[in-house]
């Protein structure tokens, strides 16, 4: 796993000389691999009370992720679920300068989310360009992040298996943010 507030808000999460403090948040990248294959998922955590605005990145990100949750299923772009959650991200909820950016000022991630299997990583991304079309039988892993212009960042990763029906998500961690 990958855990801790990492080096910079550019690089936020992993190990780092930094002490954690009370309202820093903590994102906990976990892969896991069983019998040859593998699973990803993500969640952040809080010493103490969560800054507002990350409380709000938060709750937007989650409402995100449930929305693209709905959107997967068989027949679809991954360029059309990219763009989806780009528009709801600034059209609906008013979270794009947060969305899918890793630190301060940096660009913006070009992908929601990945295949999983064999590797950790592989085809086919979420992504901005990518016009493969999702098939049942596909694991995709939904990997959702917003960053605070304070340099905080929340993460929120889910693996998910598309269904002939849509999907079935096989992470099952709570997905809140979770409060030590």
């Amino acid at each position: 796993s990958i855990t801790g507030v990492g080096l910079s808000p550019s690089i936020p999460m992993g190990a780092s000389t930094k002490t954690i403090k009370k309202g820093d948040m903590i994102v906990v990248d976990i892969p896991t691999h069983y019998c040859g294959y593998h699973a990803d998922q993500s969640r952040t955590y809080v010493l103490g009370k969560p800054p507002d605005i990350c409380r709000t990145m938060y709750c937007g990100m989650k409402e995100l992720a449930d929305r693209m949750i709905e959107m997967l299923r068989p027949g679809i772009r991954c360029c059309d679920v990219y763009a989806e959650a780009l528009k709801m991200a600034k059209e609906e909820l008013h979270m794009g300068p947060y969305f899918m950016r890793l630190g301060t000022d940096s660009k913006r991630v070009p992908f929601i989310g990945h295949g999983v299997g064999l590797e950790l990583n592989e085809p086919p991304l979420l992504g901005n360009n990518n016009h493969e079309v999702l098939e049942e039988g596909m694991i995709i892993a939904l990997e959702l992040v917003m960053s605070a212009s304070i340099g905080e960042v929340v993460k929120l990763e889910d693996t998910i298996l598309i269904t002939p029906e849509g999907v079935e998500v096989l992470t099952i961690t709570p997905r809140e943010l979770h409060q030590v």
